[in-house]
């Protein structure tokens, strides 16, 4: 799987610069309810819950070939494990996210 990073959002107006390159290899995901709910992230944001639980994922995958468009990636580098530990939440507005 390949993903470009972006500098700017796609949209009337914005340039579209890639800034890395690279490709994953995603080991399994999990998720696990929160026994109590997790009191890190903005102050603006709030837990979404499920049966008055929090959800933690956590995705570990393996990051390889990252490197510049104009670079090749270097072996000691451009690969390493890598693990995302993440949760739902709501906006002020009510709009949802992770």
């Amino acid at each position: 799987m390949w993903f470009k990073h972006e500098s700017q959002p796609s949209g009337v107006g914005a340039t579209t610069v890639p800034v890395s390159e690279l490709g994953c290899h995603f080991i399994c995901s999990l998720a696990f309810r929160s026994r109590r709910s997790p009191s890190f992230g903005p102050k603006a944001l709030e837990l979404d819950l499920f049966d008055g639980r929090a959800w933690v994922g956590m995705i570990p995958f393996h990051t390889e070939r990252l490197h510049p468009p104009f670079l090749p990636p270097l072996p000691w580098i451009s690969g390493y494990p890598e693990v995302n530990l993440r949760t739902y939440v709501r906006g002020p507005e009510g709009g949802r996210g992770v």
